[in-house]
């Protein structure tokens, strides 16, 4: 099979070529006499060094983007940590448990996301073995205008009623109607909220500004994917497992897990967000936020 380098490696090559014929230039000038100095003659030594040498240049792509990675990173570890009020204070977000909960996860999410869904019972077992653990919802449509205003209905329900919000929550995870905006005011009127109620709360500027603020925290943190969850001041993009979520939980709390110590920079599986119905004709390219394209997971 033909390898395909991406943009990064290409760019990595590019720099570590660079480093090594300014490195040969500067010998050659040291030893070949001026009258020498000819393009022939440069072409020919550059392309003997890499032929006989050609793990330099894989060596020195790989540090260059071993120091990118960690710089990136550094980065977004200090944004989420600057970030950290508006991530889980922020009075307009719906939650479950306790606000004096020792333990927050931060999750940004959308509907009609697939892998969203299957990890809902795994955030609900997690909140029902760790009662000290409090959850915040922040909704972050992707699927277009469906999606939006479905996270629109979401959080009228939670400015009208906010100890519906979690049923909603729930039942919207294991919704089965293709159209999200429609499955979402059917929950809604079903837990006894009015539709007229829901649609005049639904105006209400505040609803608009969350959803802002939502996203454009999402970018500023690193988040290009759903769903993902900041626990600890971590940023996980796609599923996590069982066995992780509990252990980045038992670190939050300062208690020994008794799995194996996770790496530093978690591998999560790649989030495919798409659905059946409206959502099905969704690419991976709908589940990035406007500003990025790839996913990313970073460690404190």
């Amino acid at each position: 099979m033909k390898t395909q380098w991406s943009p990064q490696v290409m760019l990595g090559i590019g720099i570590g070529a660079a480093l090594l014929l300014g490195l040969l230039f500067y010998k050659s000038a040291q030893t070949v006499p001026p009258a020498a100095h000819n393009n022939e003659m440069m072409n020919e030594t550059i392309k003997t060094y890499i032929d006989q040498h050609p793990e330099d240049i894989l060596q020195a792509v790989e540090k260059y983007q071993e120091r990118k990675t960690n710089e990136m990173i550094a980065q977004l570890t200090a944004n989420i940590k600057s970030k950290k009020n508006e991530l889980e204070q922020n009075a307009a977000d719906p939650k479950l448990g306790s606000d004096a909960a020792s333990v927050k996860i931060v999750e940004f999410f959308d509907y009609g996301c697939v892998y969203c869904r299957k990890m809902q019972p795994l955030i609900a077992k997690a909140v029902q073995n760790n009662p000290d653990v409090q959850i915040v919802f922040k909704e972050m449509p992707m699927f277009g205008d469906a999606s939006t205003t479905a996270a629109k209905i979401a959080l009228a329900v939670n400015k009208i009623d906010s100890s519906k919000y979690y049923q909603f929550y729930s039942s919207m995870m294991h919704n089965q109607n293709n159209n999200l905006a429609e499955a979402a005011m059917e929950i809604a009127t079903g837990l006894g909220i009015s539709a007229d109620k829901i649609k005049q709360v639904m105006q209400d500027a505040s609803i608009e500004k969350t959803l802002a603020d939502n996203r454009k925290l999402a970018t500023e943190i690193g988040v290009r994917g759903a769903p993902a969850f900041v626990i600890n001041g971590e940023l996980f993009i796609g599923l996590i497992e069982p066995d992780l979520l509990q252990a980045k939980l038992d670190a939050a709390k300062g208690l020994k897990s008794t799995e194996s110590t996770p790496p530093a920079v978690a591998q999560p599986t790649p989030p495919d967000n798409t659905t059946s119905g409206q959502a099905a004709d969704q690419t991976a390219e709908t589940s990035k936020t406007p500003s990025d394209s790839s996913s990313t997971t970073t460690a404190q």
